[in-house]
């Protein structure tokens, strides 16, 4: 938001609460507000609960008073952002924080405070405005002096009287000196904190190797103070590797864990003399958790522990592992594993204690969006570092991730990933009472390239980091010399699709997500969209005049758009804020089938009347998402909604059949006579195509991909597509991926 639009939301709310109230502002400090068994005292800047003082931060109070003063009235969030912070810019997930601050303080039972989806939050509490003069029924006045006390009615002597004036005085000043203590003890604790920044950015590998592939969350890049350990990823298998921390020749650790070819470097041991690290050949919801000694690479299994990444505590007496939905914590020996939390919906990843092991924090994953949580060792206390709701939906792997404190517990770094940009935040944490009044988020970098994973340092000085720059090289599969070349020039991008007389191509830039469209042989270019509108999948009309695509801006979700091949300004097809993916046309080009975001069992199919603009449910189509209509206009092919199950639809009979399982089924296309569906597996070794005959379900493997970094991974995936001969095509991963030192100031 520009400071512009700042100032003028925030004097249009302004004049709307004046126009309402109709009160000064030194009225409005002399009014209090009842609600609950609360009472909000603005001009003593008090909430109280009873007669306790329930502590609350001074931007947690304001936005309480602006909520309560407009009780029952929906206060977007952009209105809310401008008043308690007209001269800062701030991101919406500050005022999130603050929300979630309020409810803690407020309790959810009644929930005061409701949130508009998408657009803002109401107080919808029973609020009762009172004169500051009149009695509540939280007051309990209490008579001094009052009938039946004897000693009131007895008259001082002057000696008394001189003595009590001369104690009343000393009794002052010692309030006074108590009152200016509070306040500069409570000033300094709640004083704003100078901002942390990075000093310097230093590159420590530069072996052009890959550090992690196939979308995967990059391992962690620890160090023990001299040396820095970390996943690579080479042709073959992935190995684990070190390097001096001031860089230098990069060298691999002997370990064999198994006869695993993927690998995740998890933790450190305190001791710095043991990784964590699990290993695996396919993906899966748990493998086996690793101990690899240093410095001799030498490994043990943790046990029969099963998990997928973990951490040690602080002594180095018990070890905190995920598993899917579920948190454990072990011994150190691997044994009496114990489970302590479970989040059900949600896959949980990258535990990490505190310093002073009183709080563990992880992160939890749902429909591909990330948020960080914690709760206590115990189980206890579970809830979400950030406000629900702060995480902008229709962005891939939006959210919040892989955090860590520096060693002191001054601040918690972790990653925050926004329109597809991973950049390093931190925050200051609160200590004692106030332990849950942290610090605004402080972002330490910005794009455009991603910094993956922050590990401190021992001496905490240091941010050791994933530095990458995405970038791809665009192929397709030569059958006669039985190998991937380069296609239209070796271009950076993807969801290539080509007009029905095959003259015409149009696809999506890597990774920027700009929508074009040229001749097949690359001529006659033409940008169709521009930043920040990001779009995905797009799909040449049958009769090669329009083209429909998925978009999404920064905070929104995809949606449908249609716009004319020779250019000009798309169309929304669908009102509304509902996610919309992946349209395809129907062979007669008067329909649109299309899914939801996907990754979610409740996601289902759904048909457009381009003519109507009606919407329909496919039947039957629950938990399925990535439709495609075939050429003869018989199927509608679906993807399971974890892309486990290939299903297809007869629309005839108007039923579902299960054709193929076992497999990924990454982006599946018909060939042009509708007998073949074409599909890769990203996840598999070597990233193999398969070729599926849908009369009898046949399916035979066309190609391997066997690249040294694998397929690309895009804006929804690992992206594969079909040329005009039905030669698969994919979208070669070349992006840069080393390892970084951020020397950092901390205040």
């Amino acid at each position: 938001m520009s400071e512009e639009t700042r100032r003028r939301a925030a004097s249009e709310v302004l004049r709307e609460s004046s126009s309402t109230a109709k009160e000064t502002p030194s009225q409005e400090t002399m009014r209090l507000y009842e609600f609950g068994p609360f009472r909000l005292d603005p001009a003593e800047r008090k909430l109280l609960r009873g007669n306790e003082i329930v502590v609350l931060t001074p931007k947690a109070f304001d936005t309480l008073h602006l909520l309560v003063k407009n009780s029952g009235r929906v206060l977007e969030k952009d209105e809310l952002i401008a008043m308690l912070w007209p001269d800062t810019f701030v991101e919406e997930g500050s005022l999130s924080n603050h929300i979630f601050l309020l409810r803690k303080a407020l309790g959810e039972n009644p929930a005061f405070i409701e949130t508009v989806p998408r657009r803002g939050y109401r107080f919808v509490g029973a609020v009762r405005p009172i004169p500051r003069t009149a009695p509540t029924h939280l007051d309990k006045p209490r008579e001094v002096g009052a009938a039946g006390d004897s000693s009131s009615r007895l008259a001082a002597s002057p000696t008394e009287r001189t003595r009590n004036r001369i104690l009343g005085i000393r009794a002052g000043v010692v309030v006074m000196v108590g009152i200016v203590v509070t306040a500069s003890i409570l000033v300094s604790i709640l004083r704003a904190p100078a901002v942390p920044k990075v000093l310097r950015y230093v590159q420590i590998t530069n072996d052009g190797i890959a550090k992690c592939v196939n979308n995967c969350f990059p391992s962690a890049q620890v160090s023990d103070g001299s040396r820095i350990y970390f996943v690579e990823a080479p042709p073959g298998d992935w190995v684990v590797a070190q390097t001096s921390v001031s860089g230098g020749e990069v060298v691999r650790l002997p370990a064999i864990l198994g006869g695993a070819n993927h690998i995740n470097v998890s933790a450190i041991s305190p001791d710095q003399s043991q990784l964590l690290v699990t290993a695996w050949n396919e993906p899966q919801a748990e493998v086996p958790l690793w101990i690899l000694h240093l410095p001799d690479g030498f490994a043990r299994r943790l046990g029969d522990v099963m998990g997928w990444n973990g951490t040690w505590s602080p002594d180095g007496q018990t070890i905190a592992y995920s598993k899917a939905q579920e948190l454990f914590i072990v011994k150190a020996d691997g044994s009496g594993s114990r489970r302590i939390v479970t989040l059900p919906g949600y896959d949980l990843i990258e535990p990490r204690w505190s310093p002073d092991a009183r709080v563990l924090r992880f992160t939890a994953i749902k429909n591909q969006l990330n948020s960080l949580w914690e709760v206590s060792p115990t189980g206890t206390d579970l809830h979400p570092l950030f406000a629900a709701g702060s995480t902008p939906p229709g962005n891939d792997r939006a959210g919040e991730c892989c955090g860590a404190w520096t060693p002191d517990g001054k601040y918690f770094v972790y990653n925050s990933i926004r329109d597809g940009v991973a950049t390093i935040s931190a925050i200051r944490e609160g200590h004692g009472l106030l332990r849950r009044a942290r610090s605004e988020p402080a972002q330490l970098t910005a794009g455009p390239m991603h910094f993956w994973g922050p590990s401190p340092s021992v001496d905490g000085k240091r941010l050791f980091v994933l530095g990458e720059q995405s970038r791809g090289e665009l192929m397709h599969y030569d059958s006669k010399s039985r190998q991937f070349v380069t296609f239209l020039s070796g271009i950076s991008a993807e969801g290539l699709d080509f007009s029905r007389d095959g003259k015409w191509v149009t696809y999506v830039t890597f990774p920027e997500g700009v929508l074009w469209r040229s001749r097949i042989e690359g001529t006659e270019r033409l940008q169709l969209t521009n930043l920040p509108v990001k779009a995905a999948v797009p799909r040449w009309s049958p009769d090669g005049k329009r083209i429909v695509f998925s978009g999404s801006t920064p905070g929104k979700p995809w949606q449908i758009f249609l716009i004319p091949a020779d250019g000009g300004s798309p169309e929304q097809l669908i009102p509304g804020e509902n996610d919309e993916l992946d349209a395809n046309w129907s062979p007669d080009g008067e329909s649109l089938v299309f899914g939801e975001s996907g990754y979610s069992p409740s996601s289902s199919i759904y048909v457009l009347n381009l003519h109507t603009r009606q919407v329909s449910t496919l039947p039957g189509s629950k938990g399925l998402c990535s439709p495609r209509w075939s050429p003869d206009a018989r199927f509608i092919n679906a993807n399971a909604y974890d892309s486990m199950k290939l299903m297809l639809f007869d629309l005839t009979a108007q039923t579902w059949s299960e054709i193929d399982s076992g497999h990924f089924h990454g982006f599946p296309v018909w060939s042009k006579d509708a007998k073949y569906l074409y599909f890769s597996s990203p996840y598999e070794k070597g990233t193999p195509f398969f070729r599926l005959r849908v009369a009898d379900h046949k399916l035979e493997r066309v190609a391997n991909a066997n690249l040294p970094r694998g397929v690309a991974w895009g804006i929804w995936g690992a992206w594969t597509g079909l040329a005009p001969d039905n030669s698969p095509l994919l979208l070669r991963d070349t992006s840069m991926q080393e390892i970084y030192a951020l020397d950092v100031q901390w205040p």
